[in-house]
């Protein structure tokens, strides 16, 4: 089976659509271990357990507009946390990444040949999900 194209993912902060994206970076999910080896442990190999998961970090990229950043920047200048979610456009369904985030970076450029781009981060705290809607 063929890949999936990505045209057409949406990202929304709450409600408010954020428009002009050009990249979004899924978070990159991960577990801590816990080294529990002790002097019993078989043939001197470290043995593990589980530990705490993290929900990594979600990144935008997109053209400025006064539209496109200004719900980023306010997310920025927030103390709490938001919902948000990635809509791919996979097919016959949707699927979509929640997450409750906190907004932890945004910039900006001024290229003298082209677009004005901009860039987000958000942290993800809790548990992600990821469905079909």
């Amino acid at each position: 089976m063929a890949g999936t194209f990505s045209f057409g993912a949406i990202f929304k902060i709450g409600t408010t659509t954020i428009s002009e994206i050009t990249s979004i970076s899924a978070p990159n999910l991960s577990a801590e271990t816990v080294d529990v080896t002790t002097h019993s442990s078989p043939d001197r190999y470290r043995e593990f357990i589980k530990g705490l998961r993290d929900g990594g970090e979600i990144s935008i990229e997109g053209n400025y507009t006064t539209a496109s950043a200004s719900a980023t920047i306010i997310a920025l200048e927030t103390n709490s946390t938001q919902t948000v979610t990635v809509d791919y456009p996979t097919s016959p369904s949707v699927t979509r990444f929640t997450a409750t985030v906190l907004t932890t970076g945004f910039t900006m450029e001024a290229p003298v040949d082209g677009a004005i781009p901009f860039s987000a981060t958000f942290k993800v705290t809790g548990r992600p999900t990821l469905g079909q809607i």
